[in-house]
């Protein structure tokens, strides 16, 4: 019998943003964007272990209203997204990883359910629907294995997470 994954979605967040400062406090329907995106994945059904990832420098509002509603979250190097990702994967012993971004409050969790469908049946480990963009924009996932064989490409600028085949 196959052992159950434990499956987490991440959310990459954080409080400043250089083109749109503090959006992630901005309202969607009289909600901040953080409840809205949260409230949406909690709707997975394959994962209910959800959690933003947030850099451990400048989040001070961001910290409080996520521990104001009870937001899970897990805090990193602010300098290095990667290290957020394995820390945190490696902290709650994750073995698939749910990427999604704070610029995605429209997350789709029946779209992530069947793509964390299709990643564990083919026995993936890397699975996106942005490369090749096959998705408007804000609806960008990807799953990838939180083992530690993965290899992952990152680009500081953009605050990137992508693994790369190997």
């Amino acid at each position: 019998m196959e052992q159950k994954k434990n499956i987490t979605i991440f959310v990459q967040a954080r409080e400043d943003s250089k083109r749109f400062k503090h959006k992630i406090f901005a309202k969607i329907q009289n909600k901040p964007i953080y409840q809205l995106i949260y409230e949406r994945l909690k709707l997975c059904k394959i994962s209910n272990n959800i959690f933003f990832l947030i850099p451990n420098k400048n989040n001070k509002k961001l910290k409080y209203s996520l521990n104001k509603i009870g937001i899970p979250f897990y805090e990193g190097n602010e300098a290095d997204v990667l290290d957020r990702f394995y820390k945190g994967s490696k902290f709650l012993n994750s073995d698939i990883i749910v990427r999604v971004t704070a610029d995605c409050p429209l997350a789709d969790p029946n779209l992530i359910d069947k793509m964390v469908k299709i990643f564990l049946k083919q026995n993936l480990d890397y699975l996106s629907n942005t490369y090749p963009p096959t998705f408007p924009d804000g609806f960008d996932i990807e799953i990838f294995d939180g083992g530690d064989c993965w290899v992952v490409e990152w680009n500081l600028v953009e605050e990137t997470v992508c693994p790369c085949s190997f």
